[in-house]
């Protein structure tokens, strides 16, 4: 099902255009607008999340959490574990 669209006026700098047609290709401003458009909002509401969800993981709670460097290690350590446990089923004809 096609999506309503809505004519809407707005004003870009000649230099934008410019290289908005150089990119986009005669007759296709529409579509990248729209596109470029909708990815910056997208961007714009994982960071709104992110921040309204930063520091709900305590990390007395969750210390696999607590830096960088623990969160590495935690990783490398379920690797680890997975390709231990996917080598016993190779291992046994499963």
């Amino acid at each position: 099902m096609a999506r309503a669209s809505v004519r809407t006026h707005i004003f870009l700098p000649r230099e934008l255009i410019d290289e908005l047609d150089q990119v986009a290709g005669a007759g296709r401003r529409s579509e990248f607008i729209v596109s470029a458009v909708a990815e910056k909002l997208a961007r714009e509401r994982r960071e709104r999340v992110f921040n309204e969800s930063a520091g709900i993981l305590a990390a007395e709670e969750y210390p696999e959490f607590a830096t960088g460097e623990a969160i590495s290690a935690w990783v490398a350590e379920l690797r680890r574990a997975d390709a231990e446990r996917d080598d016993q089923k190779l291992g046994s004809g499963s």
